[in-house]
């Protein structure tokens, strides 16, 4: 099954620019941009199709001609790029993830009188999230649990509809020497993830993009109480 492309975009003058000789070496960028007020793409994308098959006529000043001269040398190129945006808009409020991962203590924690987690963030998703921690010994049974804390903002989201820069956020998990007693048995730490995106309390709808990223770094301290006599 085939589909020609139809609509205003192919039925109107469509200009690339380029420089003029005076600016020899220069380059200049055109974006055409065929979307579903435009063209028929969306019905040619409905179609998963396997093959697109682009057929171009091109002129020379096709709006007369020029007060100066065009050039062309054994450099000059032409390069056509294509990028394709699927709108993907979605508001998450309140959705729950959760997910295990195996834990093993560190040497020498029995002696340890506080232990520091430390969790930097920088997230380019307009997607915030807040975080238990839960851990775990061989039978899934909870040894000690860590109060949701926020660990990621959320991006803020500009005009085009796509975040303007990354959130950053750093969020310190704290365990003390009761609790660091607790978990020296545990074997597997369980994070339970509450997610919310950009003013998901007024509705408002984000677009996913896939260049998004979150990127954490994760340090430790550990306080050890040291006896220099051997007892």
């Amino acid at each position: 099954q085939s589909l020609s492309l139809q609509g205003d975009i192919i039925n109107q003058l469509n200009t690339v620019a380029g420089p003029r000789l005076i600016n020899e070496g220069a380059v200049r960028e055109t974006t055409i941009e065929l979307n579903n007020t435009n063209s028929n793409i969306a019905d040619l994308l409905s179609l998963q199709p396997e093959t697109v098959v682009v057929d171009v006529i091109a002129y020379s000043n096709p709006n007369g001609v020029p007060f100066q001269y065009n050039f062309i040398n054994d450099q000059s190129l032409l390069n056509v790029g294509v990028d394709i945006e699927i709108p993907f808009d979605m508001t998450i409020d309140g959705l729950q993830v959760e997910e295990d991962m195996p834990f093993s203590p560190p040497e020498n924690m029995d002696q340890a009188k506080r232990l520091m987690l430390r969790l930097a963030s920088e997230n380019y998703i307009p997607l915030s999230g807040s975080v238990e921690v839960q851990f775990l010994n061989g039978n899934n049974s909870i040894l000690h649990s860590i109060d949701q804390q926020a660990i990621f903002q959320a991006a803020e989201v500009g005009s085009s509809g796509r975040t303007t820069q990354p959130a950053t956020g750093t969020t310190d998990f704290i365990l003390e020497e009761e609790d660091i007693k607790s978990i020296q048995n545990a074997q597997s730490i369980r994070l339970l993830v509450t997610l919310s995106t950009t003013d998901a309390d007024q509705g408002a709808n984000v677009k996913l993009f896939d260049d998004y990223e979150l990127n954490f770094k994760v340090s430790g301290q550990l306080d050890l109480t040291i006896d220099t006599k051997g007892n």
